[in-house]
């Protein structure tokens, strides 16, 4: 099982459109079949600080995520450009 635990920080002035975006990817990355869990988190004291908790079965599943079309619309082609920082650590169980 491979846990990835992304931070992003929206540019100021973009984190409502931060926060639909990420509305409509929760479910298109659940939908794959590697994907075990996705969930998204808001700060309320840093609204526009976004925590991403993913779960996949392996690496290939992980692979197959960062492949998928909705990956490269989504998440690399409309999020990244609206951010101020982004940071992604890769973790394994124990």
């Amino acid at each position: 099982m491979i846990t990835i635990l992304a931070t992003f920080v929206a540019a100021p002035g973009n984190e409502d459109e931060v926060a639909e975006a990420l509305r409509e990817y929760v479910p298109l990355a659940l939908a794959e079949p590697g994907c075990t869990a996705f969930a998204v988190y808001r700060g309320t004291e840093e609204p526009r600080r976004f925590i991403l908790v993913e779960r996949y079965k392996d690496r290939d599943a992980v692979d197959a995520h960062v492949a998928s079309a909705h990956y490269a619309e989504v998440a690399r082609d409309r999020i990244r450009p609206l951010l101020e920082s982004r940071r992604v650590e890769f973790l394994v169980d124990l």
